[in-house]
């Protein structure tokens, strides 16, 4: 395969014969210039000089006296003078990206060179001109459509905002290029406009223009600046053209008029300018024998796992890497197709030099760890710091957990832990002080400007992190890389905020990093020449390669369909030669055809998904390629057409179970074997072996769950939370029952005690306070006791203490009723050793914590009662004792269950008749009774009512969770996975 660099650089060290002083080659970007450099090298056989090198924009520059803006100033400076215009007291975070929309338009304007005085002319003046003397017929229909559609007299809102938005845009226009004139900047378009209209009037190059000759090279579509200086060089004699293209696409069809819009271009280039090349059989390479394959894939991710063997079919030794290109049309592709590929391409190790990766397209800043840790900094230094002059728990753990601060600090997970132990929602500077690195991270900015020296500090101490690692590893490139980025970013706004253009808070600048990085990618610095290529259409300009898979070849992929953000209308962007979404069109249809004309296999995928916002269709380039299979290659060239599919992804959920082997029964015999206490208590310290009501009550909702939870010991750590959930809740209102009843744990009761405090308002609220001090902020008693229980609640915690307390309120009003009332424990422990029937039978224990246990007095006599409190909102209830052990119901009585699992263990010591009673405290009032019914029948004596069908279900629950031959099996209920902590092990 002769490569069109390769066949330029024979041509012009022919016609130069290899004397390239004073002579410059521009391209469309840098890249070509390295592959085009080595063809020179292999073509003379002995040193020589290399020509100049450069791309269109560095001519340009090179010609003018001008320093060209970054983006991030440009938009500082527009909004200046946006400000000034109009007065708005919009922020900059906020008009950044319509900023970048203005700048935009700007550019196109002065790179086509439109006459902006009359393009921003006010609606209402430009639809009652009546001299389009300096506009082509085609323009003026152009713009009198415009005037079809946009009647200016009707005023609805939106028509109104857009008007009054349009008139300031010519005086925007103007102050925006003085504001930069004045300290000598500009943006691209102005600086080409400017040289083109100086060169035009003096009729004089400027001096800086530095050679004799400029080739261009592989140039398509041309704004109005560019084809101007085409025509200044060329008319001086200073000029040559290469273009690059394929017969097949250019020459003309049954009509006289080519069919594909790909040559459209090119073909008023060569009309214009000439080419230095003759039209021959460089130029006639689609008529060549190819390989070409269209495949069809379900998702995105399926095409980007196929390359890994596509490759395996095209790469061998006896071929060079770089003749291979992975070109993504959709480059959020990326990230998935560096981790698809083979590792000895990422990291280049274990092959020979030769099988190297070469990624010449952008990697999305966002995606990169950098980026996360710049914005939890941000969200620490703008959110994190409390009125107590602590910081805030949930800031404070993004940046502990984040694997960027455990490189700089090996102390941050075990604060962390600390932390959460504690459930410190506010955390003292004093836990970082003994820690260098997190004590330069915990410290507090005053001023925009100490913010971003702040973040340039900790991004420069990242990145020396970096300075010992592997260089060679592609991942340790694109972090290293991404550090220096964002790096890069913080310190030009820093260079921006000294010089007074960027007075913004913290906040402010907070969104506006976001907005920058949000649209920011990583540019890889590697060697174009070597390895395999992956790449984004744009970049394969000028570039040939014998094997090519292009993947999301879809219609809205190639060509986009999404048309570029623009205040300017359609129709007044093509009256005004400016760009519009066809000349794109047919510039990506160039660079599509281009692409393929020299390559021999040619692998093209798209994604047949209707799924979400895709359509599942064929790129119209692909269709097109079908539909003129004759026109555009040899005689009896086919193209053949297959799919792959992603088993992985469209496969059915599948029913995960544990089965019960050796090892996994021996851990539960571990843990719940009487026998084994003595190793129990050496590993668990004083944990109770205890087979709760709540672990069968999992095992029912969930066999594999149990297992999870109580089988292998799995855990989801406890998170600190500025939240009082439903689960804490409850714990701080037994912790107030247990404190107001405690201490009377013996007595009888009146109804008049619990009526006077449930009034005492001020004394419910001392007890709550106490119990959050104690379950929420994990205050001990000895603390409580010195300190008191004085917090600064913040506003949801405070709402809780005042249901917490109306609660209360409630649940002595309740009781008083009940009275005289004997209170015989709160929160106390009751167990009972039961032998499992099982294949090995044992001895196990079963019990927990009960809630309450009294006494009161009934009609027919005393009654003992187990108070189980609840917070739920949905009593439960039940029909049958069935119902209690029912695994297929969603909605399975599980508080009776276990209400009902305490009262088993208590009458087996007691003999008196035990009622089982349920408080559910957020519908507990006056003359509400918590006892529990099965069906319609109140049950007030267990042991006689339910208890040995009860019990014998529950041993039978039991045996079966210790039974060998029924594995621990994933639920088929989905309701129980909604909120389960293991649903991401079964993939529910």
């Amino acid at each position: 395969m002769k490569t069109f660099l390769e066949i330029v650089a024979n041509d012009l060290y022919t016609k130069l014969d290899g004397n390239f002083e004073n002579v410059s080659v521009v391209f469309p970007n840098k890249r070509a210039s390295i592959f085009f450099n080595s063809h020179l090298a292999r073509i003379s056989d002995k040193p020589i000089w290399a020509p100049r090198y450069t791309t269109i924009s560095e001519l340009f520059q090179s010609l003018s006296t001008r320093t060209l803006a970054d983006p991030i100033l440009l938009v500082a400076y527009l909004y200046r003078s946006y400000v000034s215009i109009t007065g708005s007291q919009e922020t900059l975070d906020r008009f950044y990206s319509w900023g970048e929309m203005l700048i935009s338009d700007f550019d196109d304007v002065d790179k086509n060179m439109a006459d902006a005085s009359k393009l921003f002319a006010n609606i209402s003046d430009l639809q009652n001109m009546t001299d389009f003397g300096f506009l082509e017929e085609d323009q003026v229909k152009a713009i009198q459509q415009f005037f079809v559609n946009f009647n200016p007299e009707d005023k609805t809102k939106l028509k109104e905002k857009f008007l009054s938005f349009w008139n300031i845009l010519y005086p925007l226009y103007n102050s925006f290029r003085e504001s930069l004139a004045s300290d000598n900047l500009a943006y691209e378009g102005m600086m080409n406009r400017e040289i083109i209209e100086s060169i035009k009037s003096t009729s004089v190059i400027p001096a800086s223009a530095e050679s004799d000759l400029y080739v261009f090279v592989g140039f398509n579509v041309l704004n109005e600046t560019e084809r101007s200086l085409f025509r200044i060089m060329q008319k001086q004699g200073k000029a040559l053209f290469y273009w690059d293209y394929d017969e097949a696409y250019i020459a003309p069809g049954q009509a006289g008029q080519s069919t594909f819009e790909a040559g459209r271009f090119i073909r008023e280039n060569i009309r214009d300018f000439g080419s230095a090349l003759d039209h021959g059989p460089q130029y006639a390479n689609f008529r060549k024998p190819k390989n070409v394959h269209f495949i069809s894939s379900p998702t995105e991710n399926a095409q980007a796992r196929y390359v890994s063997s596509w490759l395996g079919g095209v790469l061998n030794d006896s071929e060079p890497y770089n003749e291979t290109a992975v070109v993504l049309c959709n480059e959020q592709l990326l990230p998935a197709i560096l981790h698809s590929l083979p590792s000895q391409l990422i990291t280049g190790k274990g092959k020979s030099s030769s099988m190297l990766l070469n990624v010449t397209m952008g990697y999305p800043l966002t995606d990169t760890p950098i980026s996360s840790y710049v914005s939890a900094l941000l969200k620490l230094q703008t959110d994190g710091a409390s009125h107590r002059g602590e910081w805030r728990y949930r800031q404070v753990a993004d940046i502990l957990k984040h694997p960027y601060t455990s490189r700089l600090s090996s102390s941050a997970t075990g604060i962390l832990r600390t932390i959460r132990k504690n459930n410190m929602i506010y955390v003292p500077d004093s836990l970082f002080a003994s820690d260098t690195a997190l004590s330069r991270i915990f410290v507090r900015t005053d001023s925009t400007l100490a913010l971003l020296r702040y973040l340039s500090e900790m991004t420069e101490i990242v990145g020396r992190s970096y300075m010992n690692e592997d260089k060679s590893d592609f991942n340790i490139q694109l972090y290293a890389e991404s550090i220096y980025t964002t790096h890069s970013i913080i310190n030009r706004l820093i260079t921006i905020c000294e010089t007074g253009m960027l007075t913004v808070t913290q906040n402010t600048v907070a969104r506006l990093i976001h907005q920058i990085t949000s649209s920011r990618t990583i540019p890889f610095h590697g060697e174009p020449a070597i390895g395999l290529q992956v790449m984004g259409l744009l970049e394969t300009r000028c570039l040939d390669f014998r094997n090519v898979i292009m993947l999301s070849v879809n219609e809205g992929q190639l060509p986009k369909s999404t048309h570029a953000s623009s205040f300017i209308p359609y129709t007044l962007r093509e009256a005004y030669g400016m760009t519009t979404i066809d000349k794109k069109t047919s510039l990506y249809a160039y660079y599509f055809y281009r692409l393929m004309q020299r390559a021999e296999n040619i692998t093209l995928m798209y994604n047949n998904s209707t799924d979400g916002l895709s359509k599942g269709e064929m790129s119209r380039f692909m269709l097109q390629m079908l539909l003129d299979n004759g026109q555009l290659f040899a005689r009896g060239q086919s193209i053949s057409q297959s799919a792959v599919s992603s088993p992985n992804e469209a496969s059915q959920l599948r029913t995960l179970s544990v089965a019960k082997d050796k090892s996994v029964m021996e851990n539960l015999y571990n843990r719940y074997d009487l026998e084994r206490e003595a190793q129990y208590k050496k590993t668990h310290g004083d944990k109770d072996m205890l087979l709760t009501p709540s672990a069968i009550n999992c095992y029912l909702d969930c066999p594999l769950k149990f297992y999870f939870q109580y089988g292998a010991g799995m855990r989801i750590s406890d998170d600190v939370t500025e939240e009082v959930d439903n689960a804490m809740f409850g714990t701080i209102f037994h912790s107030c029952m247990e404190h107001i009843y405690g201490p009377n744990i013996g007595r009888q009761l009146q109804s008049s005690q619990l009526l006077d405090l449930a009034k005492d308002r001020a004394a419910l609220e001392r007890v709550a306070d106490r119990a959050f001090a104690k379950e929420y902020f994990h205050k001990s008693d000895e603390y409580i006791e010195q300190h008191g229980t004085v917090h600064l609640y913040n506003g949801e915690q405070l709402l809780n203490r005042h249901v917490i307390v109306s609660y209360l309120m409630n649940q002595l009003t309740a009781d008083a009723e009940l009275c005289p009332m004997t209170i015989l424990g709160v929160e106390i422990e009751r167990y009972l050793d039961i032998e499992v029937p099982s294949a090995r039978r044992f001895t196990t224990r079963i019990g927990g914590i009960i809630d309450r246990y009294d006494r009161i007095t009934t009609p027919t006599g005393s009654l003992l009662r187990i108070v189980d409190y609840k917070t739920s909102t949905r009593p439960h209830k039940a029909n049958s004792l069935e119902d209690l052990f029912d695994k297929s119901n969603a909605h399975r009585p599980y508080h009776i269950l276990q209400a009902f699992y305490y009262s088993d263990v208590v009458s087996a010591t007691e003999h008196e008749p035990i009622s089982p009673a349920l408080a559910y405290i957020k519908q507990t009032s006056a003359g509400s009774s918590p006892a529990i019914k099965i069906g319609k029948e109140e049950i007030t004596d267990f042991a006689s009512q339910v208890k040995d069908e009860y019990h014998e279900m529950l041993v039978s629950t039991i045996a079966e969770i210790f039974n060998p031959d029924i594995p621990f099996s994933q639920t088929d209920n989905v309701h129980h996975c909604e909120f389960c902590d293991f649903r991401t092990f079964c993939g529910r």
